[in-house]
């Protein structure tokens, strides 16, 4: 669950590297006009309890949270003689659904990274300007871009009795 300093800041979680991952991405963005030619990797991993309320229930429970890490796009790197890869971290973002302390149910954090002057280990919401009203107007399901997390989009329609690849076995990220 969500923890909040004294201030009302969000708290950036110690384990969310360990998160289940759910979706990545290459360039993508949300402003008019790209990333200013800079693209980057996007990871987003959500939080293991939350992750599995969702494969039970279809649907994001209060204190669900998600994680966005942007990274820097490294190519011909040896052995690799072709592709592109994730490098540095250069921002870290949460989404947090909480609507016993916001009364749009929603907010959006950012932890910054070394392209905004280091990181913070806690955060503000952000205005809802800046990213609520986009995921209001824009999100598949309760604020969420499932239409850009390709294992949540397919455990919310896998039919009743049907093996889900969703389970903690399959989708955890972790690596032995």
């Amino acid at each position: 669950m969500p923890r909040y300093d004294t201030n009302r800041n969000l708290v950036l979680p110690d384990d969310y590297r360990r998160w289940v991952l759910v979706g990545s991405g290459l360039g993508l963005s949300y402003a008019e006009g790209g990333q200013g030619g800079h693209q980057m990797f996007n990871t987003t991993l959500m939080e293991p309890g939350a992750y599995r309320h969702f494969v039970e229930t279809g649907t994001f429970r209060e204190g669900a949270m998600f994680v966005l890490i942007g990274q820097g796009v490294g190519t011909n790197a040896t052995p690799a003689r072709e592709g592109r890869f994730a490098t540095e971290v250069h921002t870290i973002e949460m989404a947090v659904k909480d609507s016993k302390r916001l009364r749009e149910g929603w907010a959006y954090y950012t932890f910054g990274g070394p392209m905004t002057g280091g990181y913070r280990p806690t955060a503000a919401p952000q205005p809802k300007s800046s990213c609520f009203n986009c995921h209001a107007e824009h999100a598949a399901l309760d604020n969420v871009f499932l239409q850009f997390y390709g294992l949540l989009n397919e455990v919310r329609s896998a039919p009743a009795g049907v093996p889900r690849t969703g389970d903690d076995t399959v989708a955890t990220g972790v690596v032995d």
